[in-house]
């Protein structure tokens, strides 16, 4: 089950604009259109008019500065994939009868955003972790096993063909039904807790707004997240940021076609030094075609080239000690000499023993 988020900030000059995508949104995953929805309700501006004076006339005093700017909020809420403009609609009325004000000003559905996902896991299976810039399976953390794509700077859309592309001069295309996509589901929502019966915003403390939370997620039939997380929302500008900085440390740490020549190079060329046979350069061959296998599905680490030359250097050692060994055994004429010689030297103290025992026999 998807898990329930809202959280609000004070609405930008520019907050409008893309709810309505009044705006061109250039890093959109879906292009058709059911998948936005737009309304508008009163006019924000007309009513934090009406707003002022209306404070003024229940509580007697002017309506603070730091009110003022503050009076639009935008509250941006995780949804499902069938959630609708009604629910969020019915979703305020509800925070209106508990808390007072949250009265709208326009909301949107946007479920038309996310990311393309490579990996071999299932993308619902994978939690990503924004603090450590990490992507975890339970406990596993397989952030090198993950791939993003995002539209508009991994991949990019062809209006003309609808097909998606590795680079903006759409020339080499990608097959996406090969990829996962990872939607991220979202309502925007301006409005304000300004009340117009009280002359006050909706006053919520730490565990009112636990409990809106917990509104929030029973309303749209979603699991709560977790009381008093620390987590904050992230808007798309900070996801942005932080897939970049996953997909720069991956790129980094793969390795590219110009090392796996290097690398290869630099083992043949060892091979010939040491006279190697012809199964040593076959199993060298097929190294080296596994290798671009990897390479083509960004599989392989620089370390895993680092690797086989530490492995491949251990194994020179070992066959350079057993040389060295070998060469300080001594040939098969070498023995056979070496037997001859101690055989003569056998015989010849027999034959000293046997002199040596008659003469003592003669003297006695």
């Amino acid at each position: 089950m998807s898990k329930s988020s809202m959280h609000s900030q004070v609405s930008s000059s520019s907050s409008s604009a893309h709810m309505s995508r009044e705006s061109y949104v250039s890093y959109l995953i879906e292009h058709d259109p059911q998948n936005f929805e737009y309304k508008s309700f009163d006019n924000s501006s007309e009513y934090l008019e009406y707003a002022i004076t209306k404070t003024k006339e229940i509580t007697g005093r002017k309506m603070q500065k730091l009110a003022v700017d503050n009076f639009v909020q935008e509250a941006v809420i995780n949804i499902k994939k069938d959630t609708t403009l009604q629910e969020i609609e019915s979703l305020f009325t509800k925070l209106h009868n508990h808390y007072t004000g949250f009265k709208i000003f326009e909301v949107a559905l946007h479920k038309d955003e996310g990311v393309f996902i490579d990996t071999k896991y299932d993308v619902n299976d994978l939690t990503f972790d924004s603090k450590n810039l990490r992507i975890y399976k339970g406990d596993e953390d397989v952030t090198n096993d993950v791939i993003s794509l995002a539209p508009n700077r991994d991949i990019f859309f062809n209006k003309a063909n609808k097909k998606w592309y590795a680079e903006k001069e759409f020339e080499n295309e990608i097959d996406t039904t090969k990829l996962q996509k990872k939607m991220n589901y979202h309502a925007h929502v301006n409005y304000t807790k300004w009340d117009e019966t009280t002359g006050r915003n909706a006053r919520l403390n730490k565990n009112a707004m636990s409990s809106v939370q917990t509104l929030v997620a029973n309303h749209l039939g979603m699991e709560r997240g977790l009381k008093h997380s620390q987590t904050k929302r992230l808007n798309h500008w900070q996801i942005k940021k932080i897939q970049d900085e996953v997909n720069k440390q991956k790129k980094e740490n793969q390795a590219s076609e110009a090392e796996v020549k290097s690398t290869i190079a630099e083992l043949r060329k060892e091979l010939q030094l040491q006279k190697a046979t012809r199964k040593d350069f076959a199993e060298l061959e097929q190294i080296n075609k596994d290798l671009k296998i990897k390479l083509s599905k960004q599989e392989l680490e620089v370390a895993e080239l680092e690797g086989l030359k530490i492995n491949f250097a251990s194994l020179k050692q070992n066959n350079t000690e057993l040389k060295a060994e070998l060469k300080e055994r001594p040939t098969e004429q070498e023995i056979r000499e070496k037997i001859e010689v101690e055989n003569d030297e056998l015989l010849n103290k027999l034959v000293q023993d046997d002199l040596n025992s008659n003469t003592l026999n003669e003297m006695k």
